[in-house]
């Protein structure tokens, strides 16, 4: 299992967690306050994504950007649906992340 973001307030408690779980977050969520807290008493890696925001784990990063190069999406809708970053650098980090731990705890 891998978090992308998500809450983690109503389930696992933290003494459930008792396997390895990377935790992955964006610098523009703005939800970041909540996740920062119910993640503070887990075990995990935690990474920070830069200049990726929430959308850009979904398919929205690489529509959005496309959108706004036809000129469809402005630079601050843009940045906030997926942030400032290269979207194709950023899901490319995020596959090398997820897939090295899982080629490391998974074998």
């Amino acid at each position: 299992m891998a978090n992308l973001e998500g809450h983690l307030d109503l389930y696992p408690t933290p003494a459930e967690v008792d396997w390895p779980l990377p935790m992955f977050r964006t610098d523009g969520f703005e939800g970041a306050a909540r996740i920062e807290s119910s993640w503070a008493s887990l075990p995990g890696r935690r990474v920070l994504l830069a200049g990726a925001n929430h959308w850009a784990f979904t398919d929205y990063g690489s529509l959005v950007a496309r959108l706004q190069n036809a000129g469809l999406v402005t630079a601050s809708a843009r940045a906030g649906l997926i942030g400032t970053g290269d979207p194709v650098v950023t899901l490319a980090e995020l596959r090398r992340r997820v897939g090295t731990f899982f080629a490391r705890h998974l074998s």
